[in-house]
């Protein structure tokens, strides 16, 4: 399942030469499609129950006629705005290569996470009993110290605009280098993502960004971290 929404940088879509090349129904019809092949398996192509979508499907969809579709058409891949397979199948270049980066990312997280957990059961026990009983019982200031810190975090009440995969993973990275989130905490995050969600960048980018480096905070993503659509398009 997609996500509800689509990465989309004003900034880059306005300043991709190859887009200001074409008319603005050429434009218009890029965007339906985007749409298209972000509901897409696989991610970022033209193709609608495994098929390429052919031009009359994509006039329906684009509420046009069929010719007017594959003159856009032409204009768009003459352009260089539009990329193909070797079977013929409309695919972004920047879409495709936007899943590519995340996936590999999550996969990087993932292996630590495993190779963290595998270093934990291979910690070697004592060689011999302690010398006194443990302590049952919490000290008065540390107890009134627990108290103070909150709830842990709960799994519900994270807003629609925020992706839960990446919300999950920076959850469970903050608990791994024994940071986790309480309800306030979480509360002062989500208020963090949605400032910079209102200045242009991605929550998911952002939230991937700390969990790969092990970043307790949030940092916005830097401009020469972003792929410059001039160079792979959209």
């Amino acid at each position: 399942m997609s996500n509800p929404w689509l990465k989309f940088y004003p900034r880059d879509w306005r300043g991709d030469q190859a887009l200001r090349a074409v008319s603005l129904s050429a434009r218009g019809l890029w965007m339906e499609m985007l749409c298209v092949m972000h509901e897409a398996s696989p991610y970022g192509h033209l193709v609608l129950g495994g098929h390429a979508v052919s031009n009359d499907v994509l006039a329906r969809m684009a509420g046009t006629g069929v010719d007017e579709v594959s003159a856009l058409l032409i204009e768009l891949e003459s352009a260089g705005v539009l990329s193909r397979t070797r079977k013929g199948v409309v695919y972004s270049r920047r879409m495709v290569k936007d899943r590519n980066r995340a996936e590999k990312g999550r996969k990087a997280v993932s292996k630590r996470w495993a190779q963290g957990a595998e270093n934990l059961d291979e910690k070697p026990q004592p060689n011999r009993s302690p010398n006194r009983k443990p302590i049952t019982q919490k000290p008065e200031a540390r107890s009134q110290n627990k108290k103070r810190e909150g709830k842990p975090l709960s799994k519900n009440g994270v807003p629609d605009w925020l992706p839960r995969m990446e919300w999950d993973g920076f959850v469970a990275m903050r608990a791994k280098i024994k940071k986790p989130l309480t309800d306030r905490a979480a509360v002062m995050v989500m208020r963090t993502l949605s400032e910079l969600r209102d200045h242009g960048h991605d929550p998911g980018a952002v939230l991937d960004q700390s969990t790969m480096h092990c970043w307790q905070d949030l940092y916005p993503i830097k401009e020469g971290q972003l792929t410059a659509v001039g160079g792979d398009g959209w």
